[in-house]
């Protein structure tokens, strides 16, 4: 994740390991997603999109905040018109156990 406070592309942004928490781990889901709406949509910071990740016991699990931050993702407020698509990746912490 970038946790430099400089956008991508500026040639100062700097990408880092991020661990999960103890006892979990990441599950990472990477998308092409096409605009077919009338408006604008920011895939990152807003909740146009409500994604869930859900394993085999039925549990859901929401994506972690600041998708902005992994490395290719859209920036925050970055409105994707209609028309125009993207690859986003969202990440999700679950327990270690999680099938």
């Amino acid at each position: 994740m970038n946790e430099s406070n400089f956008g991508p592309g500026s040639g100062y942004e700097k990408y880092t390991t991020t661990l999960p928490k103890a006892g979990g781990r990441f599950v990472a889901v990477t998308a092409h997603f096409v605009n077919n709406a009338k408006v604008g949509i920011d895939l990152t910071c807003s909740l146009a999109i409500n994604t869930k990740l859900i394993d085999s016991q039925q549990c859901n699990f929401d994506a972690i905040d600041d998708l902005y931050k992994i490395k290719g993702n859209p920036e925050c407020n970055d409105q994707l018109q209609p028309g125009f698509e993207a690859d986003m990746t969202w990440v999700y912490l679950v327990p270690s156990s999680t099938l």
